[in-house]
Parts: C-alpha cells; sequence; structure tokens
C-alpha cells in the first residue's frame, strides 16, 4: 500500500508520496477515495501512471468522473475497494 497525501510524510506509519507519479513501482490497483471534484484532477497522473485497475468507490464517483476515466481507458472498478481487499 503507497498513501499519496500533498501534505503529509506518513500516514499509519507509511511513507507517503505526494503523487502518484512518485510512487517508484508499477502498480496493479489504484483505490480512488477523493471526492469526485479533487479525483477527477488525478486521473491524468494516473492514466500516465498506469495501473492493472483504478477502484473508484462510493462517493468518489461523479459522472464526469467516470467519463474522464473512460476517456483516459482507464480499467474502472466501481465498488469499494476495502471490501474486496477483505475478501482475500
Amino acid at each position: 500500500m503507497y498513501p499519496i497525501n500533498p501534505k503529509e510524510e506518513t500516514i499509519e506509519g507509511l511513507k507517503c508520496y505526494k503523487s502518484v507519479l512518485d510512487i517508484p513501482v508499477a502498480l496493479d490497483r489504484i483505490s480512488l477515495y477523493l471526492p469526485a471534484a479533487i479525483g477527477i484532477k488525478v486521473l491524468d497522473d494516473v492514466a500516465k501512471k498506469g495501473c492493472k485497475e483504478l477502484w473508484v468507490n462510493p462517493g468518489a464517483e461523479s459522472p464526469e468522473l467516470m467519463q474522464k476515466a473512460e476517456t483516459l481507458k482507464l480499467n474502472v472498478i466501481y465498488a469499494c475497494s476495502y471490501m474486496d481487499a477483505a475478501s482475500h
């Protein structure tokens, strides 16, 4: 897990990155837990970084965000990523 927050150094003991682009490894899954107005602003970086799955969690979506994700050809899964992770 790689937390991202431009204002924090660590979150729950994990090194925090300023941007998804700063993470030094390839990503399988990105979990979006941001208000849609902010989430839509990071989609370009998500597309540049690349990932196998972009999980848009309930409350993080908007029609505009989902359309932009589709335009960027991101593999969007609209569901709670924590519930999925807990099932594995």
